[in-house]
């Protein structure tokens, strides 16, 4: 009969000086994976670890030639000269960044209990870094979109025209819908600009129904097709401004891939009491401030990107307006 080992006890982690960090790691992966949901669906992650460069292309057969018609066949006893296909690529890169808290051994000798922010309260925060961090990545690679571009750029404002362009360039992408219903992220100015422009709809106003669904305020960042056009809308203050004009975009689900790599293969000293997130390219460590400084702190490492995947396989619409 198979034997099954018993668990470790409390006072074997305690002995080993590790029941914190295990139960700060299990309480950050919990939060992590809870907050991932807020994001749009970005996919599974792309895992650059131990491949020896942070860039590297992700080959797929595009549909141009997968999707070919059969061919008449020249003959009875001939066929047609074999066909080609077209392989494509997106790339996907990862990069680092980190952050970092210090604190004074005087501010914890003398701060009262309550009243301070400590080192360990920070820490528990860093769930709300990543997924920041994350989002934002997202904006950046959104703003790079150049296949389909509607609104008027520095030029004007959002309006219904711009609602109904986008809904004909997400019908034209035929096969898109498979992916999921797409997501169009817009800085809360951009949203408002929409929304006061649906005010003279005639269909709108007509409707009080419809006209009370789109005016309405919401409290949400993740609004569910607000305008009956077929495409759901996130608000962030993380949409690139450049050049006087918000930059913010629409794809499928899928169509930014998160990336990261594996921290763990890193040779942190156990002395620093690290704390490894690889499903998020994540770690988390004590530090001192360098000699002749009396202060206390930790760093935290992320090695994560996102990138667009290939406009054709996934629908892709830069949506400007003026700022």
């Amino acid at each position: 009969m198979s034997t099954i080992n018993a668990p470790s006890t409390q006072a074997q982690y305690s002995s080993a000086g590790l029941q914190k960090s295990f139960e700060l790691r299990n309480a950050l992966e919990l939060a992590l994976m809870d907050g991932l949901d807020t994001l749009p669906d970005m996919g599974e992650a792309i895992d650059l670890s131990g491949m020896n460069t942070t860039a590297m292309r992700m080959p797929f057969a595009s549909g141009v030639g997968y999707s070919k018609r059969f061919t008449a066949s020249s003959g009875e006893n001939t066929i047609n000269a074999a066909s080609s296909y077209d392989v494509g690529y997106s790339a996907v890169s990862v990069g680092q960044y980190d952050l970092a808290y210090t604190q004074s051994v005087q501010n914890q000798v003398i701060g009262g209990d309550g009243t301070i922010v400590t080192l360990d309260m920070l820490k528990e925060m860093v769930p709300a870094n990543a997924i920041a961090t994350m989002r934002y990545l997202y904006c950046v690679a959104g703003s790079g979109i150049s296949a389909v571009t509607v609104g008027g750029g520095s030029a004007a404002n959002l309006d219904a025209d711009d609602g109904y362009d986008l809904a004909a360039a997400i019908t034209r992408k035929l096969g898109s819908g498979r992916l999921g219903k797409p997501v169009a992220t817009l800085d809360p100015e951009q949203w408002i600009q929409l929304r006061n422009s649906f005010r003279s709809e005639p269909a709108y106003v007509q409707n009080m129904a419809a006209f009370l669904g789109v005016q309405a305020a919401r409290q949400d960042q993740r609004l569910g097709d607000p305008l009956g056009l077929g495409f759901d809308i996130q608000i962030t203050d993380d949409v690139v401004q450049d050049s006087g004009a918000y930059k913010g975009f629409a794809v499928s689900p899928g169509g930014v891939r998160r990336v990261k790599a594996d921290p763990s293969r890193a040779r942190i000293p156990a002395a620093a009491s690290p704390i490894f997130l690889p499903n998020f390219g994540i770690v988390v460590f004590d530090l001192l401030d360098g000699l002749g400084s009396a202060r206390l702190g930790w760093q935290g490492l992320m090695f994560a990107g996102a990138s667009l995947a290939s406009a054709d396989v996934s629908l892709q619409v830069l949506v400007t307006s003026k700022i």
